[in-house]
């Protein structure tokens, strides 16, 4: 009597080895590709007639698992992004900043996001820029207020960046031609 023996083209490989030692039997093999559940439950050895020969089981095939974990997308970034990128502390700063500069937040769930092409875009603006703060120190005086000073005489004018006052290096350098050196008074 044959023994009917039904397996995979993945697992034929491993059953050689079994194949080699039996003498009688017929094989059917199933391309791999095709392969469900209940073709794997039945790919084991079946005698014709009960004997009290080992059944050589064929290892269940393993499902592969399909990633479910959401893939962001690359044209967005989220508030924790851009938390981090403008060093800002909490979530409602970055609300009020991307509002001031006319990003508009797409909400997935809990999360905003805002896209990515206008964020780095206004993250170069305020890299190329000075607030008035620091616009002030590069001009020599020891607070704000002198610069406000020539800013109302309109002798410098500030760029708005998102609702704040910024200051470009060019206007800076500008303003310091028309002005000339800092008198110090000691």
């Amino acid at each position: 009597m044959a023994t009917q023996i039904q397996c995979t083209s993945a697992e034929l490989p491993n059953l050689m080895p079994l194949l080699a030692t039996l003498t009688d039997f017929t094989l059917n093999v199933i391309p791999a590709a095709i392969t469900t559940a209940a073709q794997a439950a039945q790919a084991v050895v079946q005698p014709a007639v009960p004997t009290p020969v080992a059944q050589v089981v064929a290892p269940t095939p393993v499902a592969p698992v399909a990633s479910v974990a959401p893939v962001e997308d690359s044209a967005t970034m989220s508030t924790a992004e851009v938390m981090e990128l403008f060093d800002y502390a909490t979530p409602q700063a970055v609300a009020d900043l991307m509002q001031r500069a006319e990003i508009p937040a797409v909400q997935r769930g809990r999360n905003n996001y805002y896209e990515r092409a206008k964020v780095l875009a206004l993250k170069k603006l305020y890299s190329e820029t000075f607030s008035l703060s620091e616009a002030s120190e590069l001009v020599g005086y020891k607070n704000p207020s002198g610069l406000l000073l020539h800013i109302g005489q309109r002798r410098i004018t500030p760029t708005m960046v998102a609702g704040h006052m910024r200051f470009r290096v060019k206007d800076l350098e500008q303003f310091e031609k028309l002005r000339g050196p800092v008198r110090r008074r000691w």
